[in-house]
């Protein structure tokens, strides 16, 4: 809207002899004209201000025309009264910049507006209660009440933590807030749109209730003024509604609000403003709202800089919102602008494509590439998070890996509880080994870990067995302890959180203590454990190929039941130089040396790294199974479905045979 007209208008509404403003209040579930100051739905949630605030009618407006004249001469008098009660406070800031200035700088003062003098004193204030003392001692318009709300929570948000409660105790009991807040109340139809807009903010920012009459008129008032809001203050009111909880007029606001970013999307010029609208609308904006958004930023891509595509993976991640063209065209600048990259960068980036499920292997192997180089740039706690991270997106970041083996063998004693159980999980769930060095990691690993046996948890310490296990590597004195009745009492008791992912833990312990050969006493009440599972169901596309290939049902078993608990998906029998396949009744015996019994392992992608190698469970699994005597063979789901029947046949025929 053109500025002329905006001022033209404010102007009309400020010489109407302040008529109370009408509007739909449709955000409140009501459909007739009420006023913004009149609703009888805010008049029932007072509940929650001060006292103080209570001393000057801040309850409602009457419905009939209001005789502004002569409440502006109460409020006058009342303000009078009040400040005489704080001459004692903070010295008129003013005064002090008009001794202080000399004749010359005086007569500059004199010839200077109202507003510019406030500004100036302003600057000088050191607590919100200098603020206040300050209004009170000037005449008050829209702009001096929200320089002084954007002053005292400027001031507020600097402050220690510990003294914000009681700052913000003192700001409430003060008469000069009461005072100014009638003022934003009365006057909020009247105000210009920037200082509606950050007297919004600074005013909840500060501590005043959300549920309070003068936050909802704040709120009904920005709603019929939306599109005379700039940019900058659409912003601002974004942000505001992001930490608000949610209500009628809070929703009724952020709909209109993404409407009018929808409007102006192709006008704004200003990519960073537009992508952290974006971010803070977040999951709730529409996805037409997103697509918009999306068509703009690829129009721009030639022109972003490396900081503007952080920026944008980070505000995808915000929206959950999965944009491949987006992301490859992010990550190939990424990739040729790595060097300088802070170490925070990394970290979000990589969060963000997990939240997305976005798995660019290009894009990681550049990173660990990167990092590798400059070794010697990164703490160990900033590689530990690095190789979490990785870990949750499936990625096997060898090199990294063999770097921090050496790391810890070299200083084990430099790792934290936290980092070495994140270790421990990073390395047993990638399924790595170092070459060359695992017996000295993994005794460096169980160094460190008996150093923290007197103040492990019991799930932690369950965890840290159960990764050595994945491993192949047993901890003697972590077992000793694990192993104790008390302890497993405490990690077995009913209803206890995440009971049944306990079970499954020291259910793969005790098969790792009894398959792996491990020379262990096992005690009776590990020995008592659950040793099975509900069996996941087949593949149906598996077993159709199946019997398409075998051409008979009687030569393959499905959903078979394993020892130690373990279970099969498919098992079919071959003679021992598998050329052959047996039908299942006439290889019942599993003592037979001449039969080899082959067992199908349908898994999903996430039982895979995206090297496709094994992840930690299935690791184990194949591995106990091989020394059980079976022929295993993993079947990757995802890839297998994409696959067309006549496809999959021949590929599974070569795989069951080889």
């Amino acid at each position: 809207m053109n500025h002329n007209i905006v001022y033209l208008i404010r102007t009309v509404r400020y010489c109407g002899g302040f008529r109370v403003r009408h509007m739909r209040t449709y955000m409140l579930g009501t459909y007739k004209y009420k006023s913004a100051v009149q609703s009888t739905n805010l008049k029932k949630v007072l509940v929650n201000i001060p006292p103080s605030w209570l001393e000057f009618r801040l309850q409602f407006l009457p419905q009939e025309t209001r005789d502004f004249s002569t409440e502006v001469a109460d409020v006058s008098e009342q303000r009078d009264g009040k400040t005489e009660l704080h001459e004692q406070s903070s010295m008129n800031a003013l005064n002090v910049i008009q001794e202080s200035a000399g004749d010359e700088r005086n007569l500059q003062m004199k010839g200077r507006s109202q507003f510019q003098l406030f500004t100036y004193a302003l600057e000088t204030c050191k607590t919100p209660c200098d603020v206040l003392d300050l209004l009170a001692k000037f005449d008050y318009s829209s702009k001096v009440v929200t320089s002084s709300f954007c002053a005292m929570w400027r001031l507020i948000k600097n402050m220690p933590a510990d003294s914000k409660p009681s700052e913000r105790q003192v700001i409430f009991e003060h008469p000069t807030f009461a005072l100014a807040s009638q003022y934003l109340l009365e006057h909020s139809a009247d105000a210009w749109g920037k200082d509606l807009v950050y007297s919004l903010h600074s005013a909840f920012s500060l501590g005043v209730p959300q549920n309070s009459l003068l936050i909802q008129t704040l709120l009904r008032v920005c709603q019929e003024r939306l599109n005379e809001f700039s940019d900058k203050c659409l912003l601002c009111l974004v942000c505001t509604l992001k930490k608000m909880e949610k209500s009628k007029n809070v929703d009724a606001l952020q709909l209109g609000l993404q409407m009018v970013v929808k409007q102006r999307m192709p006008e704004i010029s200003d990519i960073n403003l537009l992508q952290s609208m974006m971010k803070h609308f977040g999951k709730d904006a529409q996805l037409s709202l997103k697509k918009q958004f999306e068509n703009r930023i690829l129009k721009e891509m030639h022109s972003l800089t490396s900081e503007n595509v952080r920026s944008i993976f980070n505000t995808l991640g915000a929206m959950n919102y999965t944009s491949i063209p987006i992301l490859d065209g992010c990550s190939k600048k990424i990739v040729a602008t790595l060097p300088g990259t802070e170490f925070w960068d990394f970290n979000h980036i990589l969060n963000t494509c997990y939240i997305l499920r976005y798995y660019n292997v290009e894009m990681f192997s550049a990173i660990e590439s990167y990092v590798t180089s400059f070794i010697n740039l990164w703490s160990i706690k900033q590689l530990v998070m690095l190789l979490s991270v990785f870990e949750i997106l499936r990625f096997r970041p060898t090199k990294l890996l063999d770097i921090m083996a050496e790391m810890v063998i070299n200083h084990p004693e430099s790792l934290d509880l936290k980092d070495l159980l994140i270790i421990l999980r990073v390395y047993s769930q990638l399924n790595y080994v170092p070459k060359g060095q695992d017996q000295q990691f993994f005794e460096a690993l169980n160094c460190s870990l008996s150093s923290y046996l007197l103040t492990i948890c019991n799930v932690d310490l369950l965890k840290a067995v159960f990764s050595f296990c994945i491993l192949g590597y047993l901890p003697q004195a972590a077992l000793n302890h694990l192993m104790q009745k008390d302890v497993l009492s405490d990690l077995l008791k009913p209803g206890g959180a995440n009971l049944k992912h306990i079970e499954r833990m020291l259910h793969t312990v005790r098969v790792c203590l009894k398959v792996d050969k491990h020379s262990f006493s096992k005690p009776a009440s590990m020995l008592q454990q659950k040793s099975s599972f509900p069996v996941v169901l087949t593949s149906t596309e598996v077993r159709e190929v199946l019997q398409t290939i075998l051409q008979d049902t009687r030569k393959f078993r499905h959903n078979v039941q394993l020892e130690h608990g373990y279970y099969a998906h498919f098992e079919i029998k071959m003679d021992a130089e598998r050329k052959k396949i047996l039908p299942i009744t006439e290889a019942h015996n599993s003592a037979n040396l001449s039969v080899q019994r082959v067992v199908f392992l349908c898994a999903s992608r996430y039982s895979f790294c995206l090297d496709m190698c094994p992840r930690g469970t299935l690791a184990v699994k194949m591995r106990h199974l091989k020394a059980l005597g079976y022929r295993v063979i993993p079947i990757y789901c995802p890839k297998f479905q994409e696959l067309g029947k006549e496809e999959a046949s021949p590929n599974k025929q070569s795989t069951g045979t080889t």
